[in-house]
């Protein structure tokens, strides 16, 4: 279960001691004196706007609703345990069978049903809902019908629902077209497959790759995005085919004061346990790259936020993947103060240094980084330090 805030002031004790200053959507702000402040930003909504009009940390552990299903305060997704899933003012369901039509059980933010040859779990985000399908081995008939999530009914408007995708043990990545090409697809899969219809609120996170067999196609040219991953890539790959990753991230700093000075940014962010591919250590690359008019990742954008990660020159070091330990945030270097956003958002992304420089790989190369949608504790943090105009002091709403 997530709750960011909490988890953050238990593993921040400097700054538990600080008094808070504004909370907001996305971010808590603490203050240093009586001119300065620093303020911790987090891509996935960390607040809710409670009914007395109150910002309030945001926890996703499932609660008993009505008619049996599961839910959280300030979230709208509710989950029932016979694998039904709708939302408070909407007439959406959601409902993916599985073989044996499993009654699961509550655990944390997720409802898990389990069948012979693998378990499905419904997981309440701060955003919407991830659901994952694991089939641990190649059934053997393949019931694929039965892996497909039926939608019946109107979404709220502020939600998107997500392709459904199919990742094998080799990252073979299917997007659902028809019943037949899924069939198919399934049969040929190396096993364990994860299989994942999603709906999200917003997204502030994601990677775009390239994939192919020519390497300077795959380097100039992008394949596909992904933006509802538990973590996001970065790093190149050759297995027979090339692959070329790179990342963007988004921040909501429109709550930092309009007459406030930013005197210090950094980033931090986490490698994934077992997600150290780099074989050949390479640096991550934070880029300050606006890429609102690619925003949100899309078919008809990643090409353009793709191509303009690897144009600027500008960048600052993250770190080197080596000696690197996972589940361990870890702080940039200082990024420049005027490209934060007071208005609206801050946007960055990540590359390889090795890709930058059009290197070919020769193996892994490449690193996967926790995401918004990741384990709270190790999701990408934008911290920023700012200050009040001499004479003045901040004042708080």
């Amino acid at each position: 279960m997530a709750n960011w805030v909490a988890d953050f002031l238990t593993r921040n004790p400097d700054m538990a001691a600080l008094p808070i200053a504004l909370r907001a959507k996305h971010s808590i702000h603490f203050k240093l004196n009586a001119r300065e402040s620093i303020g911790q930003f987090v891509g996935a909504p960390c607040h809710f706007l409670d009914t007395d009009g109150l910002w309030k940390p945001l926890d996703t552990k499932l609660q008993p609703a009505s008619g049996g299903f599961y839910g959280a305060t300030g979230l709208d997704t509710l989950i029932h345990p016979d694998g039904r899933v709708t939302m408070i003012g909407s007439t959406y369901q959601q409902y993916t069978a599985l073989p044996g039509t499993p009654v699961g059980f509550v655990d944390g933010d997720r409802i898990i049903r389990e069948f012979v040859g693998g378990r499905q779990y419904l997981i309440l985000t701060e955003t919407g809902l991830r659901q994952q399908i694991i089939l641990d081995y190649k059934p053997t008939n393949i019931n694929a019908a039965k892996m497909i999530a039926s939608q019946t009914g109107t979404i709220l408007t502020k939600y998107t629902i997500m392709p459904m995708k199919a990742v094998d043990a080799k990252r073979n990545i299917y997007y659902h077209t028809t019943l037949t090409a899924f069939r198919t697809w399934l049969a040929s899969a190396v096993y364990p497959v994860t299989i994942d219809p999603d709906y999200a609120e917003s997204t502030a996170d994601g990677y775009v790759y390239g994939y192919g067999f020519t390497y300077a196609t795959v380097q100039s040219t992008s394949f596909a995005f992904d933006n509802t991953d538990v973590v996001f890539y970065v790093g190149q790959q050759y297995y027979s085919y090339y692959y070329c990753h790179r990342s963007f991230l988004k921040f909501v700093t429109s709550s930092i004061p309009d007459t406030a000075t930013v005197t210090q940014v950094n980033l931090k962010l986490a490698c994934e346990t077992d997600y150290d591919y780099s074989t050949t250590d390479f640096i991550v690359e934070i880029v300050e790259q606006d890429w609102v008019s690619q925003d949100p990742l899309a078919a008809g954008t990643q090409e353009a936020a793709y191509d303009g990660c690897l144009s600027p020159t500008a960048h600052v070091d993250w770190r080197s993947t080596s000696e690197m330990a996972a589940d361990t945030l870890y702080t940039s270097g200082n990024l420049t103060t005027t490209y934060v956003s007071k208005t609206g958002n801050t946007y960055y992304s990540l590359r390889s240094d090795i890709d930058k420089a059009a290197t070919e790989p020769s193996g892994d190369e490449y690193i996967a980084l926790t995401s918004q949608e990741g384990t709270a504790a190790y999701r990408p943090i934008l911290t920023v330090v700012y200050t009040a105009p001499a004479g003045s002091v901040i004042i708080w709403s």
